[in-house]
């Protein structure tokens, strides 16, 4: 049987409480007869967590919505699209620049030319403001088929002038093109690829870097939209090769373009933006920076259910980061009520790739400062859930088998470890620093006697450090600090207290 689509409940779970009064009062205003029985079926779905239409039609066996509630949800949709138009025309331009055009023509057909120049010059100014290239070619066109009813002097002078126009607009089009093509390129080899690890996934990256689209400088683009997207490719691919100060000062130029040009797209577009680069002036270690920008994150406005689960897991995983970069992990210790509070709050919306990310900042502060019973029950959290992000999914099941180390459940770390070699063989995650830890971890047990214990964990300490070399398999240190986990343990010390002496 046919899966009933989701895709009505999905869009009004975008919308904002004033989204949905205007829809409300629009409707109401055009088709007052239908109006109640379509408020009813859009108050239904909207009640909704997850989108359940047996649900709808238990409500709708008294015809309370429709008698046909497939052909409902259509119009009910193509009704909400429609107000959301009408209610976004005032400050979309591109929309306003097409109904422009439109008026422009039906004048032009009604011999009002004169009237139509008027709109077609608005819109002109419009699609320069937006750099919406396709728009200024088609007014140009426009342009071009009326100036033919003119008959004074100038006329030649303004045939070249909407030639040169259109030529350069082309220019323009044919580069959007190009990196529009290598942006989704990108993001298509970088899609839940956090780390390049093998010399397969940096060679891959690599290959879009030296493209002769990514070697132009962006400063030299014609347009601002033109070079965001060139800084945000650098950003993104120098970012996954762990070159992080080149791709900070990327995505440092992409905030500031975004923030001092009008290249478009609203509060949510923004604040993904600062995140990232906030995740890259971590990365980078530029402090003050990050600070600044999670200012920014806080202050951003909007309530509405995407914006407040975005701002949580942005802004606890970000915080939690900046303490364990300043090395004061108590505190981030002491954040875990209130998180958990808003995780019970927001769990029906939350999507698990947002959980996990937060959830695996508790599991490393809680290992770090040596909370092993609550480390492993967070481990547990994420290992319930689908493995969404495969890297961090693979790094939480090594995080477990040391909490496992840490709380010497020896009983049952050989069939761990075991468990976890066949997961990460299976999906070729097994390099030389994970290869070390699991045939060191499966003898742990094995390890009697204070001596020998200390001399165990020192030696592999050195040994993941060896294994790690020189190799791209080092990486996996970014997520979590195995050798110096092991060597802590060798010193009798929490990680916590060896890293703040290294800051001071």
């Amino acid at each position: 049987m046919k899966k009933p689509s989701d895709d009505l409940f999905r869009i009004i779970k975008t919308l904002s409480p004033s989204e949905k009064r205007y829809f409300k009062v629009i409707t109401s205003q055009r088709e007052s007869g239908k109006a109640s029985a379509y408020h009813a079926l859009f108050d239904a779905i909207d009640a909704q967590d997850e989108y359940d239409e047996a649900a709808l039609q238990a409500k709708n066996r008294d015809g309370r919505f429709t008698r046909n509630l497939a052909m409902a949800k259509i119009y009910l949709q193509e009704s909400i699209l429609k107000a959301l138009c009408t209610y976004h025309a005032g400050s979309a331009d591109e929309i306003n620049i097409e109904e422009k055009i439109k008026e422009s023509v039906l004048l032009t057909n009604r011999g009002l030319r004169d009237i139509a120049a008027k709109l077609l010059k608005q819109a002109g100014r419009l699609a320069d403001k937006n750099e919406n290239t396709i728009a200024t070619l088609r007014l140009t066109r426009q342009w071009l088929g009326d100036q033919h009813f003119r008959g004074d002097d100038h006329i030649e002078d303004e045939l070249k002038k909407l030639y040169e126009r259109q030529t350069e607009c082309l220019e323009i089009l044919r580069q959007e093109t190009e990196i529009s093509w290598l942006h989704a390129l990108t993001h298509a080899r970088l899609n839940n690829v956090s780390l390049a690890r093998t010399e397969a996934d940096r060679a891959r990256i690599q290959d879009i870097l030296d493209h002769e689209i990514a070697r132009r400088d962006p400063e030299s683009l014609p347009t601002d939209t033109l070079r965001y997207m060139l800084h945000n490719i650098h950003s993104r691919c120098h970012m996954v090769l762990g070159d992080y100060q080149q791709s900070y000062k990327s995505a440092r130029r992409c905030v500031e373009i975004w923030e001092t040009t009008d290249i478009g797209g609203g509060s949510m577009s923004y604040a993904r933006l600062l995140h990232n680069f906030a995740v890259r002036c971590l990365r980078a270690a530029q402090v003050e920076d990050l600070q600044a920008t999670l200012e920014k994150l806080k202050s951003i406005p909007g309530n509405d259910m995407t914006m407040r689960k975005f701002r949580f897991e942005s802004i606890v995983t970000l915080e939690l980061n900046l303490l364990s970069l300043q090395r004061r992990f108590d505190e981030a210790i002491a954040m875990i009520p209130t998180i958990r509070e808003q995780l019970a709050e927001l769990g029906p919306h939350i999507v698990t790739n947002q959980r996990m990310t937060v959830v695996y900042n508790l599991v490393v502060a809680c290992l770090v400062c040596a909370k092993f019973d609550l480390a492993l029950e967070f481990v547990n959290d994420i290992l319930n859930d689908e493995p969404f992000n495969p890297d961090l999914y693979n790094i939480v099941k090594l995080l477990g088998l040391i909490a496992h180390v840490e709380l010497r459940d020896f009983d049952i770390l050989p069939n761990a470890v075991r468990s976890t070699r066949r997961f990460l063989k299976k999906r070729e995650r097994i390099f030389a620093v994970e290869d070390v830890l699991l045939k060191r971890l499966a003898k742990a047990g094995d390890v009697t006697g204070a001596d020998a214990e200390r001399e165990f964990y020192l030696r592999l300490s050195t040994e993941l450090r060896e294994a790690a070399a020189g190799s791209p398999s080092a990486r996996i240190f970014e997520y979590f600090d195995f050798a110096l986990w092991a060597q802590c343990k060798a010193e009798g010390v929490r990680m916590a207290d060896h890293l703040r002496r290294e800051v001071v």
